[in-house]
């Protein structure tokens, strides 16, 4: 097996397991899930490259889906007590606008769900937000709903032109200068994307540079060290091989992070239901060979009660589905 670490080119790594395409369950090939020895990053190997796109992500592909919504008009929302809220947790917490009495209380308010889940979800006049991997653009629409100037960059040509029939700025390409070269952003959000990439640091290093001095990274993405991910393994739904080529945990991914020049501001992690009731449904399936319907078992409204409690304790203990990552340009 030839292995080169994507983030620090060592060629030296340990086989943990192979697992198999199981979302859309067209081929049975395994693929190699690798730690390297190094920087400890867990990795597909070899990984998924660019010129694999259209093979790995067929039009049903789950960030696709939403194009097939019709398009409504763009128009703001009103703004309420929550977003009040959010903005001031953003002011005084990340940004540090206010003094020390008031980053208290910000930082202390960042802990709720209701700020971690939507860290940018209020009223942003004047501020400007380029989402990498937009998809259909769902995020973008919601952001613009709030008065944000919104920009989108996504590999796939239908999405592009799906989110361009909505009345967004969103060019085709994997990197940002392909759509941008001159202009500087508040924030820059990867939902969902980074563990797609086969360059992380040439990712960071592009976003850094296209951030605002004391521009933010918003950015969340599956996390390896989840108690979801290390009981069930090669069928944890979030594994989602062969498209995450990265399987980050909070030590490594904190470590590219701040080696790319970035000061985190905020790391957490909050669970989705479906990485468990997914992975339960993949181990039945594939490993126990029964029969299991698409979502019989993450539309239990019985079991998806019984594992609340569990996933909100996991999140506690940073072992969440999800890793949230708040990041400023210095």
């Amino acid at each position: 097996m030839n292995f080169i670490c994507p983030s620090c080119s060592s060629t030296i790594g340990k086989h943990i397991f192979s697992s198999a395409e199981r979302l859309h369950g067209r081929e049975k090939n395994t693929h190699n899930i690798v730690r390297c020895s190094s920087c400890e990053l867990v990795s597909l190997s070899p990984l998924s490259k660019k010129e694999d796109y259209k093979i790995h992500y067929p039009a049903n592909y789950i960030s696709h889906r939403p194009a097939l919504n019709v398009a409504t008009p763009l128009s703001l929302r009103k703004e309420t007590c929550v977003h009040r809220v959010r903005s001031f947790v953003w002011s005084s917490w990340v940004m540090e606008q206010w003094g020390w009495p008031s980053r208290v209380l910000g930082h202390s308010l960042s802990v709720f769900r209701w700020f971690r889940a939507r860290p940018i979800g209020f009223f942003g006049k004047e501020r400007t937000l380029l989402d990498i991997g937009c998809g259909a653009g769902v995020f973008l629409r919601q952001q613009a709903q709030l008065g944000w100037s919104v920009f989108g960059l996504e590999p796939s040509y239908d999405m592009v032109e799906s989110c361009r029939k909505k009345g967004l700025d969103v060019r085709q390409g994997f990197s940002i200068s392909q759509g941008w070269t001159e202009k500087k952003f508040d924030v820059i959000s990867l939902n969902q994307v980074f563990e797609h990439v086969d360059n992380p640091r040439e990712v960071l290093m592009d976003v850094y540079e296209s951030l605002q001095l004391g521009g933010v990274l918003v950015m969340n993405l599956p996390n390896w060290r989840s108690g979801a991910a290390q009981i069930f393994r090669s069928y944890w739904y979030n594994l989602d091989t062969p498209r995450h080529n990265l399987l980050v945990t909070p030590g490594t991914l904190r470590a590219m992070v701040v080696e790319s020049g970035f000061q985190i501001k905020g790391m957490y992690t909050l669970s989705s239901m479906k990485g468990w009731t997914g992975s339960i449904e993949y181990w039945l399936r594939d490993f126990l060979g029964i029969h299991v319907s698409e979502g019989a078992i993450s539309g239990s409204k019985f079991l998806n009660l019984l594992l609340k409690p569990m996933v909100k304790v996991l999140d506690l203990l940073y072992l969440g589905d999800n890793l949230h990552v708040i990041a400023k340009k210095k």
